[in-house]
Order: C-alpha cells, then sequence, then structure tokens
C-alpha cells in the first residue's frame, strides 16, 4: 500500500511539474518583443534589429561599405545615405528574376540569399572573406524584408 501510494505521489508530482513547465514556456513566446537587440556573437558588442537604421549601421557601414567591397565603385554601393535606393525594389544584375531585396519576400530577395550562400546565388557568400554574419544578425535582417524593407 505504502509503495503505490509513494508510486502515485512521484508521478503526480512529475506531472504537475512537467504541466508547470509547459505553462510557463508557452507564456513566455507571447511577449518576445521582436525590436530587442539581436547580438552578432557572444564576443562582440555589436547588436542589430530589424530596423533599417540598424542594420545600416550595424551591418552595412562597418562590414559591408568598404573601400574593398560595397563603399566605392563596387554595385551596389552601401553606405550610409545611399544603400538604401541603391537595394531595395532594385533589380538585381547577376541573377536575372530577383530584386536586391524585395519588400515582404526575403526568399526572392538577392542580397539576402547572398547572405545565406544559397544556391540561387552567383559567386560567393557575402560578407565575402569575412566570417559569415550570425543568424541572430540574419533573422533581423530577414524579419526587416518580411515586414515590408520600410526605410525605418
Amino acid at each position: 500500500m505504502i509503495l503505490f501510494k509513494d508510486l502515485y505521489n512521484n508521478i503526480f508530482l512529475k506531472s504537475t511539474g512537467l504541466a508547470f513547465a509547459l505553462l510557463i514556456f508557452s507564456t513566455c513566446a507571447d511577449q518576445i518583443d521582436e525590436r530587442v537587440p539581436t547580438i552578432f556573437d557572444a564576443s562582440a558588442s555589436l547588436s542589430v534589429t530589424s530596423q533599417f537604421s540598424s542594420i545600416q549601421q550595424n551591418v552595412f557601414t562597418p562590414i559591408c561599405a568598404t573601400s574593398r567591397c560595397h563603399g566605392g565603385l563596387e554595385v551596389p554601393n552601401l553606405s550610409e545615405g545611399l544603400a538604401y535606393d541603391n537595394i531595395v525594389n532594385v533589380l538585381n544584375t547577376q541573377v536575372s528574376g530577383f530584386s536586391r531585396i524585395k519588400p515582404g519576400d526575403p526568399d526572392s530577395s538577392y542580397l539576402f540569399l547572398k547572405l545565406l550562400d544559397s544556391d540561387k546565388i552567383s559567386g560567393s557568400r557575402m560578407p565575402i572573406d569575412l566570417p559569415p554574419l550570425s543568424p541572430a544578425a540574419i533573422d533581423s535582417i530577414r524579419l526587416w524584408i518580411k515586414r515590408g524593407a520600410l526605410p525605418n
């Protein structure tokens, strides 16, 4: 009789604990704020949100818009003040059928596919000769495009 009672209490406690944990974790998902900065990696102090100004400041300007990449004659120029007009709703020149950034459609946005090293691109993954962007930074860019690639 004592053995049955201990077994029942053990199962009841584990079931209750599991149900409580599931309740806590399921309510947390409703409180995620996608405007909270994401980080490139644990060692970087940079963060990027899904707004164009953040992407420009934390990705395009320091990583892409350099003299050896997209800051001079290399097309598209991703320098501050020029990047948005050079990428959003602009046809891609490397592979036909894509816009550089197609608002609302990251999977048809050539610049985004270059970050992923998709098999649909021509040439190398961006940023070239550097480590890839973190999943958090890529997710922020995907979300910006998905939300319509607004200027800010």
